[in-house]
């Protein structure tokens, strides 16, 4: 098992491979483990990537199936978080913007449905955002307000919204209206943490393992985190600062 992301001061020294020029020397502040591709941002924000590149997911802007070295993110923007998923990768810039790259035929980069692209494109809908978590075929984001928003494959409530749409192009509001300080995204369930720190899952449960927390292996397309019961419902016993996706395998 590995944490999904993690916070780290290495320092990475340039290095000429496959003929396609020198990889700057810089201080990594963060970096972030998807499934098949890795990615970092440097002290200065600017982005990389590496690992598979078959959807596109490295945001390079170049069409190679794979990197064995970093390589910069185009476009020139400063990150203060990036996030791997499977096939695709959103980053927020400093100033609030969330940009996505990859492939995707259920919309989850939140440009609309059945995207491809090499280079980091902006999330539709104009909002700012704090923090971002990918996962299989789905993004959701906190608003600097707090508020959660997703986008993408809805076929197993990922989105967190009651709505009968199997993918959404562009970010909608999680139902609830809670303001949350904390969000990460498994391959197809959403936990984040609400102001208080009670923690609200929802999703699909695929593997029946009990990933939602909510007592059962149903899945919910709303934020739940109380055992199913026929009486009022219950506070939340925990209340949490952190929540982590695992990888495992």
């Amino acid at each position: 098992m590995r944490t999904k992301t993690l916070i780290l001061t290495a320092v990475f020294i340039g290095a000429c491979s496959d003929g396609l020029g020198p990889v700057p020397a810089g201080t990594f502040g963060l970096v972030a483990g998807g499934f098949h591709h890795t990615c970092g941002i440097l002290g200065n924000g600017t982005g990389y990537c590496w690992g598979l590149n078959a959807s596109l997911q490295l945001g390079t802007g170049a069409a190679n199936d794979r990197d064995t070295l970093p390589r910069a993110v185009s476009g020139g923007h400063a990150f203060t978080q990036i996030d791997p998923g499977q096939f695709h990768t959103c980053a927020i810039t400093t100033s609030g913007d969330a940009y996505c790259w990859g492939s995707s035929n259920d919309g989850a980069l939140g440009s609309g449905i059945g995207q491809i692209t090499p280079d980091p494109a902006p999330v539709a809908g104009g909002l700012k955002f704090k923090t971002i978590a990918v996962g299989s075929n789905h993004t959701c984001g906190l608003a600097t307000s707090g508020a959660a928003y997703c986008w993408g494959d809805n076929s197993g409530g990922e989105l967190g919204q009651d709505t009968a749409l199997s993918t959404v192009g562009t970010p909608i509001a999680v139902a609830g209206g809670r303001t949350y300080t904390a969000i990460t995204s498994g391959d197809f369930h959403v936990c984040a943490i609400a102001v208080g720190g009670a923690a609200y899952c929802w999703g699909s449960d695929s593997f029946g393992f009990g990933a939602l927390g909510t007592g059962d292996s149903a899945p919910h397309n709303t934020p739940n985190i109380n055992r199913k019961t026929t009486s009022p419902p219950r506070a939340p016993k925990f209340n949490f600062g952190i929540l982590s996706r695992i990888n495992s395998w």
